[in-house]
This record gives C-alpha cells, structure tokens and sequence, in this order.
C-alpha cells in the first residue's frame, strides 16, 4: 500500500511541476540522463512511500528506526533482487547440469559480498539508526486510521484544513489521555525468565526505574534478546540505575548489550565487587563509556524514589574475606506497609550475617537465593521473612519444599513474574498466564 499511494503521492509533492511537463513530452525526447533521473527518483519516492507505511510496526516489532532506510534501500532493491532471481534460476539450472550456472553463480556471490559491505558501511554511518520502545496500539491505530483518511479524504470531500484540525485534536487526547489517567500504579516488580541469571525489573509510583542485576548464564545475548526487547515494551527509554550484587558474570553479562540501548544514569556495586578481575574489568568498560558508578553497603539508601523506601542489607561495610556469592548486595523495598527482599546469590554465610544483623526482614515477596538451590539454613530465613510469594530466577526445576508455605513462583516454568504493590493488596501476573491472582493483607 506504501508503494501504491504514498509513492506517486510524495513524488507529485515535490517533483509536481516536472510530472506534468514529462506527460507532455515525448519519451524519445529524453535524453538518457533524464532518463536515469525519473528512475532515480521514481524509485527514491516509492522506497520512501514503502518505508513510511512500514516504520510504526518496525519500531512495534524491531524497536528501531533507521532514517536512511528509504534512500538505502534504492541501492539495496537491485542486489537483492539479482540474488533471489538468481538463486531461484540456480535452483533449476542445479536439477539439469551444475556446471551451467558457474557464471551466475559468481554474479550471485558478487551481489551477496556487495549488499553485505553496503549494509556494513551504512550501518558504521553516525546516527544511522535508533533504538525505541514499542509504540502503543493506539498509537499505531492512530497512524494508520489517519494515513487511510488522508489517502480517500479528497474522495470524502474533507477538507485539508479539516483534516488537520482533526490530527491536532487527536494527537492532544492521545498525549493528555497519559495524564489524565496515569494514577498510582502502585510499585512494579518483575522478575525476568533469563534462564539460569538473574534480572530484577523495579519500577517506582514516581516514575522511577531500576534493574537489580542484568545477566544470564544461559548463552546467548540476554541484554539483547530478553532484558531490552521487555524494557522497550515497558515504555522504557532510560534506567536511573543498575544494582549489581555480585561479580558472578550471570548476573551481570548481559549490561554491555543494555548499554548500547539504553540510557544507564548510574550502576551500582559493592565495595568488594570492585577488588574482583571481573569487577575491575566492568568497571574499566563503564568509565571508558561515561556511566557513573556508585558504591553501596549495608546502611545505604537510595533516594528520590517518593513514598518507597529502597535499603541494603548486605555486605557490612569494610568486611573482606566473604565468598563472591554472601557478599552478594541485599535489598529490601518497601512500599504501602509491603515489602520485598532481593537476595541476590546469597548463601549460608550470608544469610547467618543476615539473621544476626538485627534488621527488619519482614518482606511480603522473596526473591530466592542462589537460583533457589541447597541451601542449609535457608528455612530459618523463610522464617524471619515469612514471605507470601516466593519467585525463583533459574533455568532449571527446582524444590519448591524449602520455601515454606509461601507460594513459589519459577522462571523456567511460568516466564516472567510481575507483583504490583499498592495500596492494600498484591497483584501477581506471570508471563504464561499460569499464575494471576490477587493477595490483601
């Protein structure tokens, strides 16, 4: 549809008085330059046409947009189309006498090598592409129902003036609708299906988003292929920060990837992380890109989060000596009288200085320690905890019969889990619609 009516309607908008004077004239009276220029143009306008109909389920889908898709792709179309052309006569030349199509083979593989060095050179071009979040659907109903009213409005006898009046209207309700009905969303929390890692997303009433822990050890891209895709379909264009709880690479690795998509304000890690080769390593690569790294203990507090209250429990400051996992940054977030405790990697030594360190545990959901594997003492935990809802981040079944009596949530199984805290209940959705259900304390 891009081709067929937005094509000859953008080349008529900027090339209108040429158009006439080429119906008036002869083809036999243009020279070959004239000639090559209506096809230039012609093929820049329809590409044009194509890219505008397709870029709003690109972004939906791919979530980028790449402003030199429409004149790239007038370079791109004549290589692409002696590729599949070629390759399909290869095909039945193959079922007669091979040798036969040596030479289009080598014309084949010539366009192939070519179309990869263009789309190589073009991609290296500066602010060739950009990254975004996912439009909504009533954005994308928006941009198709009026780009099929603008195609039949003079058919309709709506007038220019009319019709824009009537985007402006729109496009003002779709942006003053977010305010009107944005109210409290209470806190989100949602716990990642990364496989065996571990990815905390945290979203805060007053707008505010933090990750606790971005990595996987499952293989694979997981900043690219689970963390970024969810963030951008979350509305989210920047995190103000990044917890790290340890220099374990599953709980880190896949933060290059979110870099590169992502504004980060700041990361956050243990004083001990820093010491480690992994720690130091990560830290070289967040100041060569400019990102600000902070340093947290038991004690700290984050700020600028309104009515929730964000403290770390875990590692004691200036404590050496702890294993990579108990020295994992513990945190407990409260909001509305309910709270939540993420653990990170934590074993049986820290959990021991968690128990003995006299501070509040109470928390209505559990994120739980280690991927939820063996851990000798942790039934004395559930016990100073007494979580409703425990969420286990692993790639792999576990034993549920550890965690007490609170109800036990596994990435493996149900995907990603989301508990929304508000004002007098709980919320629990997961990603494969196994689990939904509503918890009031």
């Amino acid at each position: 549809l891009g081709l067929i009516y937005l094509g000859p309607r953008v080349e008529s908008l900027f090339w209108g008085s040429s158009l006439l004077m080429e119906r008036l004239q002869v083809r036999e009276e243009m020279t070959k330059m004239r000639v090559a220029w209506v096809y230039l143009r012609k093929s820049l306008c329809f590409s044009f046409g194509a890219w505008l109909a397709t870029v709003p389920l690109v972004l939906y889908y791919f979530h980028i947009l790449c402003p030199l898709g429409a004149p790239v792709s007038v370079l791109v179309f004549p290589l692409v189309w002696v590729i599949t052309v070629g390759g399909f006569i290869l095909m039945l030349i193959g079922q007669i006498w091979p040798p036969l199509g040596l030479p289009l083979a080598y014309i084949v593989h010539v366009c192939d090598f070519a179309l990869k060095g263009l789309i190589s050179l073009v991609a290296s071009v500066p602010l060739c592409s950009f990254y975004s979040p996912s439009p909504s659907w009533p954005w994308l109903f928006g941009f198709y129902g009026l780009g099929l009213l603008s195609l039949i409005r003079e058919g309709l006898g709506l007038r220019l003036v009319y019709f824009a009046g009537l985007c402006l209207i729109l496009g003002n309700a779709y942006l003053y609708s977010g305010m009107l009905f944005k109210g409290d969303k209470g806190l989100g929390v949602t716990g990642l299906d990364v496989g065996h890692g571990s990815c905390t997303f945290i979203q805060f009433p007053n707008g505010r988003k933090i990750l606790y822990d971005a990595g996987s050890g499952g293989g694979g891209d997981a900043g690219r292929n689970i963390v970024a895709p969810f963030l951008w379909h979350q509305g989210v264009r920047r995190l103000d920060a990044v917890v790290i709880s340890h220099e374990d690479e599953d709980h880190f690795n896949a933060l290059p990837s979110l870099l590169e998509r992502f504004q980060i304000d700041k990361v956050l890690v243990s004083q001990q992380f820093s010491l480690t080769d992994s720690g130091k390593k990560l830290l070289g690569f967040l100041k060569a890109k400019g990102v600000e790294v902070g340093f947290i203990c038991k004690g700290s507090k984050l700020g600028g989060l309104g009515e929730v209250s964000l403290k770390v429990l875990n590692p004691p400051p200036g404590l050496t000596g702890l294993s990579s996992n108990d020295a994992s940054c513990v945190l407990r977030v409260y909001h509305t009288g309910k709270a939540v405790l993420l653990c990170g990697d934590l074993q049986e030594k820290g959990i021991e200085m968690l128990l003995a360190s006299g501070g509040d545990l109470k928390a209505d959901i559990l994120q739980a320690p280690h991927h939820g594997g063996n851990i000798d003492n942790v039934g004395e935990l559930i016990k100073a905890v007494g979580p409703v809802y425990v969420f286990i981040s692993t790639g792999i079944p576990r034993d549920p019969a550890p965690f007490g009596r609170g109800r036990v949530l596994q990435t493996y199984q149900v995907g990603a889990v989301t508990f929304t805290l508000g004002s007098g209940d709980i919320s629990v959705k997961s990603y494969r619609n196994l689990t939904h259900g509503r918890y009031s304390r």
